[in-house]
């Protein structure tokens, strides 16, 4: 990862493009000044010694693999928290980790939800936690099996009943492991 080189034929690609190159890309980030933050953040992640492999990723076990984006998002998360924005690592991390990232869902689903479909007191108990990754949240709408072994809560999409009436689906937060050691727990409906 240290010696970022660009495909040959990507390059080619590009200098045969019908359109500014550097004009989509601006317009893709926003403007240029967030092209340029990018650019810089990923510079500084992708020179990183503690992201870089020691192994290619194709002589590990899958165990292996999971220990080790465990421990790079890890460290790209800390690493985060000294940003002034700590948020802004979010859109470089996924380019940063060349394997899945057991923390993905946990940015891109979990905490959204919380943000967009969580009370404002729910908030409160809730996204203090999960930002600061006290909690790390799962979102599991059909199959249940997608909060592998990473996550201790999810939120969960079920239909609603009340004496015997359907509400439609809502969202539930459950907890799903325990906080202290991560054993599994009976489901507990927190919200």
């Amino acid at each position: 990862m240290g010696s970022h080189k660009i495909n040959k034929d990507l390059v080619k690609e590009r200098q045969n493009a019908s359109f500014d190159v550097v004009e989509l890309t601006n317009l893709l980030d926003g403007n240029k000044e967030k092209t340029d933050r990018r650019k810089e953040l990923e510079y500084l992640f992708y020179n990183d010694p503690a992201v870089q492999d020691s192994v290619p990723v194709d002589y590990l076990t899958h165990s292996q693999i999971y220990d080790d984006a465990l421990r790079k998002s890890l460290h790209i998360f800390h690493k985060a928290m000294e940003l002034a924005d700590p948020q802004e690592i979010l859109s470089i991390a996924d380019a940063i980790l060349q394997e899945a990232s057991p923390l993905t869902v946990h940015f891109v689903m979990f905490i959204p939800t919380l943000m967009g479909l969580a009370t404002e007191e729910q908030q409160a108990k809730w996204l203090p936690d999960a930002l600061e990754m006290k909690i790390i949240g799962s979102y599991a709408q059909t199959e249940l099996g997608h909060v592998g072994k990473t996550a201790n809560f999810a939120i969960v999409l079920a239909q609603l009943y009340t004496k015997g009436k359907c509400h439609g689906l809502h969202p539930f937060m459950v907890q799903i492991r325990s906080r202290e050691n991560h054993e599994p727990l009976q489901v507990k409906l927190c919200i």
